[in-house]
């Protein structure tokens, strides 16, 4: 009876330090860089690309990206919300190029589309994203800032 006291006891405790550091099981996600940006569908109602980004998981377990809420931003104006369209998952102690599926409705590029024309004669655009992604590793979910620009 006692012996059953006492691991109860260590479980409870194992629980509690667990829950209290669950928030540093596991370190962020790293973006490296963007490599390329393809538009792969632009229909009336979103807009989808895929974005070839170098991501770092410096875990020793898989790291899986499932949600978004991206700010987009294009030459410095706000374009809409970018959403992954399916999860990533990322090896463990990993640094390699993902193709990561993206998407925004095309009701939050409508300004942006009023200014195509002046972005078409441009030498340079600046396409930015910053916000957070939801990542889940051992069980634990966590918001991880996750940001970056690339030029076209």
């Amino acid at each position: 009876m006692r012996r059953k006291q006492i691991s109860i006891h260590w479980i409870f405790l194992l629980f509690t330090v667990f829950t209290f550091t669950s928030c540093e099981i596991y370190k962020d996600v790293k973006v490296k860089r963007v490599e390329e940006f393809d538009l792969s569908e632009f229909t009336n109602n979103h807009v989808a690309a895929v974005l070839r980004i170098g991501l770092e998981n410096p875990n020793p377990y898989k790291i899986t990206l499932y949600e978004s809420d991206l700010e987009l931003r294009i030459d410095g104006n706000v374009a809409g919300t970018l959403t992954l369209a399916e999860p990533v998952v990322l090896g463990p102690k990993s640094a390699q190029v993902y193709d990561v599926k993206v998407f925004t409705n095309i009701t939050d590029v409508e300004g942006l589309l009023g200014n195509a024309l002046a972005l078409m004669f441009k030498d340079e655009i600046i396409l930015e994203a910053s916000g957070y992604v939801q990542a889940k590793g051992l069980g634990v979910k966590k918001m991880v800032p996750f940001s970056f620009m690339y030029s076209m």
